[in-house]
């Protein structure tokens, strides 16, 4: 009984892990993109800014994989398949790091 119920709950870290997965980069897709666009107008002030963030989430990025390697380690059976990211789902939404500040005008490109 004790392993059906550990493994379900790791079948729920996953599911969470991969939405934050999907979350994460799409933060550091924006933040490239927007880093690139700051280069383009010569803002390199703002482009430093946005790489800056792109390593960053890199680095959450690159822990949430890890935590997923522990969880599909500890337990085989427990995999989930991916979910695709909805484009309706909002990027800046996030279960586990939902700190990030709503963007403003200033963050979009024209």
């Amino acid at each position: 009984m004790t392993d059906t119920a550990d493994a379900e709950q790791a079948r729920v870290f996953i599911t969470m892990l991969h939405a934050e997965i999907a979350v994460i980069s799409a933060r550091i897709e924006r933040a490239e993109k927007m880093a690139r666009t700051a280069w383009e107008v010569g803002r390199t002030s703002s482009r430093r800014w946005y790489a800056d963030d792109a390593r960053i989430q890199r680095t959450i990025l690159y822990e949430l994989h890890r935590q997923l390697d522990s969880l599909h380690a500890r337990f085989p059976g427990a995999r989930v398949s991916e979910a695709p990211r909805s484009p309706s789902t909002p990027e800046s939404t996030s279960p586990l790091t939902s700190s990030e500040p709503p963007l403003t005008h200033r963050d979009r490109t024209p």
